[in-house]
């Protein structure tokens, strides 16, 4: 063989590996989005000013636990229809549950920390809790604030 052909049949190679190593990479971060999704489809709907569409969008166990009206509470508290963008951080699925971190952004530059747990329905993700990560909230968090809502209840900064 030709040095020519040797080094066609390397970058051949060097080429398909890095295809199955996007491939996979695409399967991990697509099995892992269900929770990104169905939080970034709530945040979408309170953003459009459409609260009552975003609580329609959680989970049944989310709404037995949280009503419509505390729902509306946290989001007014936690300033989110003022959001200007959101970041996603980290990711985990396990089985038909999940979590995803992210940080809202407000028009006025402060920082919102969020976590969102999912649980899969048939195909589709919903989100079961909406938390603030409180140790990460650059902030005094005022006693009576919500920092925690969804299935288990609503929970109130002390």
């Amino acid at each position: 063989m030709s040095w020519k052909a040797v080094m066609l049949l390397f970058v051949g190679i060097l080429l398909s590996a890095g295809l199955v190593v996007a491939a996979i990479m695409a399967l991990l971060f697509r099995a892992s989005g269900g929770p990104v999704e169905a939080g970034d489809q709530v945040l979408q709907e309170i953003w459009n000013g459409n609260l009552a569409r975003a609580y329609d969008l959680t989970a049944p166990a989310f709404r037995k636990d949280t009503s419509a009206e505390e729902f509306g509470r946290f989001v007014e508290q936690w300033r989110l229809t003022e959001a200007k963008s959101r970041t996603w951080h980290t990711r985990s699925v396990s089985g038909d549950a999940g979590f995803a971190r992210a940080t809202v952004r407000l028009d006025s530059e402060h920082k919102v920390p969020l976590v969102f747990e999912a649980e899969r329905e048939g195909e589709t993700w919903r989100v079961t809790v909406i938390s603030i990560e409180v140790e990460n909230y650059p902030l005094p968090i005022p006693p009576g604030t919500l920092v925690r809502i969804g299935r288990g209840g609503v929970v109130e900064k002390q």
